[in-house]
């Protein structure tokens, strides 16, 4: 990828998150998740192995998950910027047909 997609992709992440994190959904399932984390913490607190598995286990499909977002993210802005570089939507024309 080159640095100018990278840099698009970041700033659009970043809008991106700013966004999400006003949604009242959102905030609802961070405190969630939070909670739910903190109980579990909580029961288990001896097991240190355990906890360990469970945190390299939710890094693993944290990771997974932004891989796959952001795979998808950029071929959607790869797609656009291949788009906007074709003759018929340059505004040289009528696309209507």
């Amino acid at each position: 990828m080159n640095d100018t997609l990278r840099l698009l992709s970041d700033i659009a992440w970043k809008k991106q998150l700013e966004k999400d994190r006003q949604e009242p959904e959102w905030r609802q399932l961070n405190e969630r998740q939070e909670q739910m984390l903190t109980a579990f913490q909580q029961k288990h607190w001896g097991n240190r192995e355990l906890i360990d598995q469970v945190d390299q286990m939710l890094d693993d499909v944290y990771t997974l998950g932004e891989f796959h977002g952001e795979y998808q993210f950029l071929l959607g802005l790869q797609m656009g910027l291949e788009l906007g570089s074709l003759d018929c939507l340059a505004g040289g024309g009528d696309e209507r047909g």
